[in-house]
Order: C-alpha cells, then structure tokens, then sequence
C-alpha cells in the first residue's frame, strides 16, 4: 500500500539521512515516476528536500512553512494521527474537564472520547463542539467568538470572556502548528496563540498531540513553553534528539502504538 510504503521510505531517510532515486527503485521496487510522486508528497510534509538525483531528510526546519486549509491538512499523516489520537484518548479519565482544540490532530481524538461518560469539553472547534455536543453523556461548551472560515475556530475577545467562567480545567489536549524542542509549541496565528495560553494557564495537564511533521517548525510565535509541557504524544518517526531535548525539560514522551479496531 502506498501508505506503507511512505512510511519505509521515511524509516530510510531517517536512517541514511541522504537517499538517491536509484536506491529507492531498487529498494521498493518502484518506477522512477512513482519515487518522484512519493518525493513530492513527502517534500510537501516537510519531512525532506529533494536534490539533483534524490533527496535528503530535514532535520531542523528554521523558516516558516504555509500552513494548508484544514481539509487539505486532515488527510495527511491519517494513520499516525490516529495512533496519536487513540494513545492520547486513553490518558483522559471518564469525569474530566478537557480541553480541545481546532487542530485537524485533535479532531482525531473526537471518536475515543466518545467511550468516556461524564466529560465536560471546552472548545474552540465548530467541528468539535457538533462531534461531541450530540452525545447526551458529554456536556460540551463551544467557546464563542469571530469564526474563522477556513478552519471553523473561535477566537478573540468573545472567546477569551467565556474562558475567564472557567477557573479550572483538568486536561488541555492541544495541537500546534509547529514544535521546537528546546522551546515549545509555535502557533502561527497569534489569536489563537493567545486564546491557548488563557486555556493552558488553567490547565492541571498539558498534553500536545504532534507527529514527527511539526518538529522543528517555526510558527510566528511561541505558545506552550517546553517546561509546561507534561506530555507530549507523538508517532515513532519523531526525531529521537528532539525527543530528548524534550525529556530534559520534563516532558514525558508517549510513542503512540498502532492502533487496531475492535471487531
């Protein structure tokens, strides 16, 4: 399957770092046209570069990158997504007050919960908030605002009035447009930079859901420092120095494990 195969391909960058369309060929044993498509898909996710003969990974990104309209972005690492998603659901005990946000990530994360009883949920996610205020066991509360067309967030004063109600929350799941190791979370809109940091400031857990594709991204601003991070859960493509920058600053690091739909 083409999925599989994107995800050796990346398992090989990662290893050799430097790997020519001659080697590809042979090792999956693909056209060359099909390892230029498989190049493009994967330069497009910042994960590598393409160069005269074939490409190289990408190990630091330090410019930023447009971000994609939301259901352009919502296709893209599915699998790893959805791993991320069900490891990340089961951290959430049935009675809490959780937090989500607009991240195509986050989304994800919508079906698990929906085996939780007795959650209260904060978002800014038109999405979300018609996911999840549905289900008469889980009591939702979308968090008001300007709506943002592309995406369906809330932000601004509206939405930062209704959080100031909140005075504690126990889990705040957030997504990010891009994470530093040595910094934290990068947000490319500073309204929603400034509507997370509100959320996070009453937040006892921080968990931030992110595929190896953010790391070393530079959003336009930081919002959750490193050292306020308490967990972050990842896919197993995540560069393993970023992930111990990360440690040091203790953040707990959860590999996300496949996952398998009951039958």
């Amino acid at each position: 399957m083409k999925a599989d195969r994107l995800q050796d391909i990346k398992r090989l960058f990662l290893k050799q770092k430097t790997v020519s369309n001659k080697e590809l060929c042979q090792i999956f044993g693909i056209s060359i046209e099909t390892v230029r498509r498989d190049l493009n898909i994967l330069e497009k996710e910042g994960f590598l570069r393409k160069i005269y003969g074939g490409a190289r990974l990408i190990e630091q990104i330090d410019l930023p990158v447009p971000v994609e309209r939301w259901d352009a972005r919502i296709d893209k690492n599915e699998l790893d997504k959805r791993n991320i998603a069900s490891t990340a659901a089961a951290m959430i005990p049935d009675g809490s007050t959780v937090f989500l946000d607009a991240g195509t990530s986050i989304f994800e994360i919508v079906p698990f919960l929906l085996q939780k009883s007795n959650l209260t949920i904060l978002t800014n996610s038109l999405r979300v908030a018609s996911e999840l205020g549905m289900c008469d066991h889980i009591m939702v509360y979308c968090i008001g605002g300007l709506i943002k067309p592309d995406n369906l967030t809330c932000s601004g004063f509206f939405a930062s009035e209704l959080l100031s109600y909140f005075y504690h929350i126990d889990y705040a799941l957030v997504s990010c447009d891009g994470l530093i190791p040595a910094k934290g979370t990068t947000e490319y809109s500073i309204e929603l930079s400034m509507l997370k940091k509100n959320v996070l400031d009453k937040a006892d857990h921080i968990i931030v859901v992110a595929d190896h594709t953010k790391f070393g991204i530079s959003g336009s601003c930081l919002c959750c420092p490193a050292d306020r991070i308490d967990t972050l859960v990842t896919d197993e493509l995540a560069p393993s120095a970023s992930l111990a920058t990360l440690r040091d600053n203790g953040v707990e690091v959860a590999i996300a494990q496949p996952f398998h739909a009951s039958h």
